[in-house]
């Protein structure tokens, strides 16, 4: 299932993204590097959460915090998924 992503934002910025999701594995890349920080890892979906596992090597230079990992509550309603963290970034995603 390919999903592209319209809309990220972490406090007031705004990104783009594109995210692909193939049994338990996701493939990401950026607009802006490292904004937000999304490569390639696992996932694992539980009722209304989605559980990201990264296994890229970042760098030291940026927030970490952007990296796509742990725990996201998933939202999905026609054809808009929201994903939201506890630090309240969030996805918006149109799925294609």
């Amino acid at each position: 299932m390919e999903i592209i992503q319209d809309f990220f934002e972490s406090g007031e910025r705004p990104g783009e993204v594109s995210l692909s999701f193939i049994d338990g594995i996701y493939i990401g890349a950026t607009k802006f590097a490292k904004f937000p920080a999304i490569s390639e890892g696992n996932y694992v979906v539980n009722n209304y959460t989605i559980s990201f596992s990264n296994i890229c090597i970042w760098t030291a230079e940026f927030d970490w915090s952007l990296i796509l990992t742990g725990d996201w509550r998933f939202t999905l309603q026609d054809n808009e998924g929201i994903l939201t963290n506890k630090i309240g970034d969030r996805y918006v995603l149109d799925k294609n």
